[in-house]
């Protein structure tokens, strides 16, 4: 399992879910970051005789794990045991410190791993915008964009320069599965913007209208980007066209 050195990490602890359940292991796919772009690493940690599957591009191997308690993991792989203790989770990543180095195995969730987060790069973006950045304070386990930095007027819309923006998008697109397609592209996209809403777009779409005037759907990392670049027409425009696109 490949492990990386992190200084990122280290500060995460105090916003970190507990390892106290197992089943924060076995009920997902985990890939393993490795910087290689053409190997793809999945472990999937099984309940049945503990064992560990380890599929690299398709081909699949066993090996062994076992929750020791006190947040330490062993794994075995090709009759090699090598001991972990949990250092961070939340709902993208797992980091596991291995005993006695700073290094860490960095696990991520399947669906967030294929859809951004396959570069540390990317992660390490991911984690600072989301935990690191202007973290209200008193407020730990509640972490905050903030939305009182702004992009500069020369600056490109680029989705990869957003991390946080880009895997919130592809949530949204499978929470809209669940309405009507029509006017929902112009409801997100508007009220992100300004928080403004067509009585029209009621009209065709009313449990969505509803939903977002709501803030029953997250759309937190866009609204911030469109605070962020109100100076920036063009960056602007090329967010609200790549938008409807995605959402449409």
């Amino acid at each position: 399992m490949r492990t990386f050195i992190s200084n990122i990490i280290p500060k995460l602890q105090k916003f970190s879910k507990k390892l106290d359940n197992t089943s924060a292991l076995t009920t997902t796919k985990w890939v393993s970051l490795n910087e290689e772009g053409d190997k793809k690493v999945v472990y999937i940690f099984s309940d049945n005789e503990n064992t560990l599957r380890i599929s690299e591009n398709g081909r699949i191997k066993k090996g062994k794990w076992f929750y020791l308690g006190d947040n330490y993991i062993e794994l075995e792989v090709d009759n090699e045991p090598m001991l972990f203790k949990h250092a961070f989770l939340d709902e993208q990543l797992l980091a596991l410190k291995l005993d006695g180095t700073e290094e860490y195995a960095l696990l991520i969730k399947e669906p967030s791993y294929d859809s951004y987060l396959n570069t540390v790069q990317k992660l390490n973006s991911f984690l600072e915008d989301t935990y690191l950045r202007n973290t209200p304070s008193g407020l730990p386990n509640a972490p905050k964009r903030s939305s009182n930095s702004t992009i500069d007027q020369q600056q490109k819309f680029d989705p990869s320069d957003f991390p946080s923006f880009k895997l919130e998008l592809n949530k949204l697109k499978t929470k809209l599965q669940e309405y009507p397609k029509q006017n929902a592209a112009d409801i997100i996209v508007s009220f992100a913007k300004d928080h403004s809403l067509k009585n029209e777009w009621f009209t065709n779409n009313p449990k969505l209208y509803e939903d977002v005037a709501k803030q029953e759907i997250r759309l937190k990392e866009i609204e911030n980007i469109f605070n962020q670049s109100n100076t920036n027409h063009d960056f602007q425009k090329d967010l609200q066209n790549y938008l409807r696109a995605e959402l449409l």
